[in-house]
């Protein structure tokens, strides 16, 4: 597999496109709406089970197991996962 694992902006995970250059932040992924210029953001194969078919590096798992997040909303202030795990 390719690896997808980029820097966006403020140093937030990201996903590499396939162009090389546009690295489109883990909470922009598989949000319906085509980041990447060929839409590989927004694939089948990407999207289809999450949050177990995405990269690892783009998946933060919350204290809860039923719960996650994307790996950039971890420590951004807000409580995403509900028991504070993503901000410790």
């Amino acid at each position: 597999p390719v690896n997808r694992f980029c820097a966006a902006s403020n140093n937030r995970t990201g996903f590499l496109c396939d162009d090389k250059v546009t690295c489109v932040p883990a909470s922009q992924v598989c949000n319906t709406v085509s980041n990447c210029r060929s839409g590989e953001d927004e694939q089948e194969e990407l999207c289809g089970d999450l949050p177990r078919s995405l990269p690892g590096h783009l998946v933060f798992r919350c204290s809860n197991p039923a719960y996650w997040v994307y790996a950039d909303q971890r420590c951004n202030g807000v409580n995403d996962c509900g028991d504070c795990s993503d901000e410790t």
